[in-house]
């Protein structure tokens, strides 16, 4: 989804609560995520991934999970619409990756293993390789090394996250696994 549609929606919900003669104050903060929004000059999608969201001035904790909510039913409607390689897009890594921010390993990996069997099945082996990483590093998180390194197409030997104990500095792991999978993405598009 991008800036312009989730702006768009963010207008048509002000224009609904205030007809609704609704709280001023939300009706104004929908507008003004609208206006952010539109004048953003990064995808939205990408800065959701990152999970920097409140970091956009104006944007606060509501708006951004309004935003991400937006995202998650833009899942729903690739479903219904059978964009199927959107929809592997969203579900091998920035939907796993929000789950995981917010300590959910198990609707991460759930997720992720929906994603890339989609992908699978339409043959996107972009989607496929992402969804396979995002499960490898999510098995070394629960301590599953051989399955890790299977899954990332790598040869057993070390630790892929740099730290003993990944749960315990599960920021650190979180910055450290977005910049690999960016790297790994790069290469796997080209």
């Amino acid at each position: 989804m991008k800036n312009r549609e989730i702006a768009s929606i963010f207008e048509k919900m002000a224009d609904i609560l205030e007809l609704k003669d609704d709280n001023p104050f939300k009706i104004n903060a929908y507008i003004k995520a609208a206006r952010i929004l539109n004048d953003l000059p990064t995808d939205i999608e990408e800065i959701a991934q990152s999970c920097e969201l409140q970091k956009i001035p104006g944007i606060g904790k509501g708006t951004a999970e309004k935003i991400i909510e937006y995202l998650e039913e833009a899942k729903e409607l690739a479903i219904k619409i059978g964009n199927r390689q959107y929809l592997a897009e969203l579900l091998t890594f920035a939907i796993p990756f929000y789950h995981l921010r917010n300590g959910d390993l198990e609707n991460a990996r759930q997720t992720a293993e929906e994603g890339t069997e989609i992908a699978s099945q339409i043959g996107s082996i972009p989607s496929e390789a992402s969804g396979n990483y995002m499960l490898g590093y999510l098995a070394q998180l629960q301590g599953a090394y051989e399955d890790a390194f299977s899954l990332m197409g790598l040869s057993p030997g070390g630790d892929l996250l740099g730290c003993a104990d990944p749960l315990s500095s599960l920021e650190g792991v979180l910055e450290k696994m977005l910049g690999h999978y960016c790297a790994f993405r790069r290469q796997v598009d080209r």
